[in-house]
């Protein structure tokens, strides 16, 4: 685990938002720098890269179960050849390569991800603070600059992004799906990661092979 760069994970991130954004700018599709995958991806990297473990928790408390529904969807539409939720439909119809590139990040964000965590060592239990004051913020930036439409899954805010088992109004249905992934995940991340006593950071333990002194 230890040989694996976490810096290259925090570049990496920032790198793969910071393109989703730009090639969302120059198609014209303005709306589409508001999604909370391009935005979290960019402050995932800045996180790692800070060694801030409470901000990356933040911005996996928001990502990673969304992250798990489009990966599953992603690999039974790919084997089975059917749609399950629909949300990785557009993958598999005519899109530009590099709209594919971009978007088959999905895929290996959260192990990603998870590795950085574990490498920086989670202290602090409540980035759920967090994750809910930037969820606010995107919900209240993304009714003020986007239209309702029956196509509009910005952020799914006014339509639901998979089917829902019950019907509730909009934006119910968003506010309460949002408060069970933000603390639900917050839970199990602190569960698997958080350490009570101090421990040295092993993002501060890595080196690369070429660093190391030969010994003599």
């Amino acid at each position: 685990m230890k040989k694996i760069s976490p810096k290259f994970i925090g570049i990496f991130f920032i790198v793969w938002g910071c393109a989703a954004i730009l090639k969302s700018i120059y198609a014209g599709k303005y709306e589409q720098i508001l999604w909370a995958c391009w935005i979290g991806f960019i402050l995932l990297g800045i996180g790692i890269l800070r060694k801030d473990a409470w901000l990356t928790t933040s911005q996996l408390n928001i990502l990673a179960i969304p992250w798990l529904f489009w990966s599953g969807d992603f690999i039974y539409r790919m084997f089975s050849g059917k749609s399950l939720l629909g949300i990785t439909d557009y993958v598999f119809a005519p899109i530009p390569a590099i709209d594919l590139i971009i978007t088959l990040a999905h895929i290996i964000a959260l192990p990603l991800a998870l590795i950085a965590l574990y490498l920086l060592q989670l202290k602090r239990a409540d980035a759920w603070k967090l994750s809910l004051i930037q969820l606010t913020l995107l919900f209240v930036i993304t009714i003020t600059f986007t239209t309702n439409t029956i196509d509009n899954k910005i952020n799914c805010i006014y339509n639901p992004c998979i089917p829902l088992p019950i019907d509730l109004p909009f934006p119910l249905a968003w506010i309460i799906g949002s408060l069970i992934i933000v603390f639900l995940t917050n839970a199990i991340l602190v569960k698997l990661f958080h350490s009570k006593k101090p421990q040295q950071n092993l993002f501060n333990t890595y080196k690369s092979p070429k660093s190391i002194s030969p010994v003599v």
